[in-house]
C-alpha cells in the first residue's frame, strides 16, 4: 500500500484490515452471504456448515437466523477465531450490487476424541478350571475424556473378520473401517449380554459419563476339557480412527480339566480327588499325621512328601525342587 493510496474494498495482509473505501450515506444494506476466510483458514472453515449462505433482508422486516454447524473429522481448538466472514451488499446499485460491509465471525470450539482405559489389559487367563465349576472376573471401563461416549462389546463373526483383515492389508483407510463397525453396531444394542465359548460377558453395551466408569462382568463356566480362548471386540464411537479401527480386541483364556487328572498347562497345580470318607486321615495313613499344636515340632523332622494336620484338615507339602512334582493321597 503506498502512501495516501485510497484502497477500496480490499484486504490489506501487512495491517490486517479490510479497507470498505468511500461509502455514500444512506445506502441499504439488503443482501448478505457467508463465506469462508482466507486460505489460511480455509481449511478450518471446512469443519463449518452455514444455512443458508445467502438471503435478501427486506427493510422493516424480521431478520434472517443463520445455523451455523460444527462437523469437525479430528481434534482441534479454536479460540474467538475469525474463520467466517458475513459480506453485506447493497443489492440497489446496479448488477452484481455493492459490497458495503464485510463482518468477520468470531468462532470459538472445540474438538476431542473419546478417551478410555481398560483395566485390567487384555488377555484376562482363567487359569485352570475343574469341568462344572464357575469363575467370575471384572473388567473396568473408564471414560477418561471431556464428553459421553458410548460403548459396544461383540464378537465379529470369523468370515466378517476374514474379509475385514484382507481389506486393512490392502490399504483401507480407518475412516472407512470405522464406519463399517458403526454398521454393525444395532445388532448390539439389542444384547444385554454376549456368550463366547466358555464365558458370558454382561453388560456389553451402554454410555459412560466424563471419569466415570462401567464394571464389565465376564463368568467362566468350564466345559469340555481343554483350553478355550475367545476374542471379543470393545467398539467405542468417536475414538482416534488410528485406535483399532475394527474394534479393540480383548482376549479370554480358560482351561477345563477333569477332578483328579494332572493339568499339562499348569506344572504349577495338581488336582485331587478326595473320597468322602468317615475318617479322612484314612487317605494320609502312609503319611506323617500331626495336630495344629505340635506342627512346628513336627516340621523340623518331617521327611519324604509331607504330613498332614488331622484337627485342621490340612496337608502340607515338604520342599520341593522347582521343576519336580510333588504328590499326595492314596496310590
Amino acid at each position: 500500500m503506498e502512501a495516501d493510496e485510497v484502497i477500496f474494498k480490499e484486504y490489506v495482509e501487512s495491517t490486517k484490515q479490510f479497507h470498505f473505501g468511500p461509502l455514500l450515506c444512506g445506502k441499504s444494506r439488503e443482501c448478505f452471504t457467508l463465506k469462508g476466510a482466507g486460505p489460511r483458514t480455509r481449511d478450518v472453515a471446512s469443519h463449518f456448515t452455514v444455512a443458508p449462505q445467502s438471503g435478501v433482508l427486506i427493510a422493516s422486516q424480521p431478520g434472517v437466523n443463520v445455523e451455523i454447524l460444527f462437523h469437525p473429522t479430528s481434534e482441534m481448538l479454536l479460540k474467538n477465531k475469525p474463520i467466517l466472514y458475513c459480506q453485506v451488499i447493497d443489492a440497489s446499485s446496479g448488477e452484481g450490487g455493492q459490497a458495503v460491509a464485510i463482518i468477520p465471525v468470531n468462532v470459538s470450539a472445540k474438538a476431542v476424541y473419546s478417551k478410555y482405559s481398560i483395566e485390567p489389559a487384555s488377555p484376562i487367563n482363567f487359569g485352570a478350571m475343574i469341568k462344572g465349576t464357575k469363575k467370575t472376573q471384572t473388567v473396568v471401563l473408564e471414560n477418561k475424556g471431556m464428553l459421553n461416549f458410548k460403548f459396544y462389546i461383540r464378537q465379529v463373526p470369523e468370515e466378517t473378520s476374514t474379509s475385514e483383515s484382507k481389506s486393512s492389508k490392502q490399504g483401507e483407510s480407518a475412516p472407512l473401517a470405522t464406519k463399517q463397525s458403526t454398521a454393525r453396531k444395532p445388532s448390539s444394542l439389542t444384547q444385554s449380554h454376549l456368550s463366547l465359548g466358555m464365558f458370558t460377558v454382561s453388560p456389553c453395551s451402554g454410555s459412560i459419563s466424563p471419569w466415570g466408569q462401567q464394571k464389565i462382568t465376564v463368568e467362566c463356566l468350564a466345559g469340555q476339557e481343554g483350553t478355550c480362548e475367545e476374542q471379543l471386540y470393545i467398539d467405542i464411537p468417536g475414538r482416534d480412527p488410528r485406535d483399532n479401527p475394527l474394534g479393540i480386541p480383548f482376549t479370554l483364556i480358560a482351561e477345563s480339566c477333569l477332578t483328579g487328572t494332572y493339568c499339562p498347562q499348569c506344572p504349577w497345580s495338581h488336582l485331587l480327588l478326595i473320597t468322602l470318607v468317615e475318617d479322612i486321615t484314612l487317605i494320609f495313613k502312609e503319611y506323617l499325621i500331626c495336630s495344629s499344636t505340635d506342627l512346628s515340632h513336627k516340621l523340623q523332622s518331617v521327611k519324604g512328601t509331607g504330613l498332614f494336620i488331622g484337627d485342621e484338615n490340612k496337608f502340607i507339602f515338604n520342599k520341593v525342587l522347582v521343576g519336580c512334582i510333588a504328590a499326595c493321597g492314596p496310590d
